[in-house]
């Protein structure tokens, strides 16, 4: 790879966070995902496993959201000339996995998920957003360091495909 001067606040702090990300789940006994790490561009997560089988992994995942001068973080700075000032980051750290879907039947139509099925999947889903809550206490309060965050709301995400969970947004400044 060609050497290049790389970025030193932002692209370590992902990739510390997606470790974190990832040993929670494992640490949590949460279903391992088919892919744990960081992502680059807008989210886009249609695969969540082999979802007929019931050994649904997922995937889990940190990506950056944007990134915006900041004097008085986490607020963009729109001063003219503020080409100076620090920046601050919006990144987004989220798992998805498979969600009920029911079934089709030629006799009756479509049969919805059960209300056992629905539970079960909520409880994973929560027990998801738990662990990303604390592999982000976990990675800013020791692996990290200078880095100010602010956790966000957990936002319930479906994209396309047969996936869903959900996302913390987070606000990332580095030391300036």
């Amino acid at each position: 790879m060609a050497e290049f001067r790389e970025d030193t606040i932002i692209y370590p702090t992902m990739i510390a966070l997606s470790a974190c990300l990832c040993t929670e789940i494992e640490d949590s006994g949460l279903p391992t995902p088919c892919a744990c790490g960081p992502i680059v561009g807008s989210l886009v997560l249609d695969y969540c496993g082999t979802c007929a089988d019931g050994k649904c992994g997922g995937q889990a995942w940190v990506r950056l959201v944007d990134a915006f001068p900041s004097v008085v973080f986490p607020t963009p700075l729109t001063d003219l000339n503020n080409c100076n000032a620090p920046l601050a980051y919006q990144l987004e750290v989220g798992i998805v996995r498979c969600k009920p879907v029911g079934t089709s039947s030629g006799v009756r139509g479509y049969v919805p998920p059960s209300t056992e099925q629905q539970v079960e999947a909520l409880r994973l889903q929560l027990a998801d957003m738990a662990a990303i809550r604390r592999a982000i206490n976990c990675c800013f309060s020791s692996d990290v360091d200078d880095i100010d965050y602010i956790m966000g709301s957990y936002v319930p995400v479906s994209p396309d495909g047969d996936c869903l969970g959900g996302a913390i947004t987070l606000w990332v400044r580095g030391p300036y």
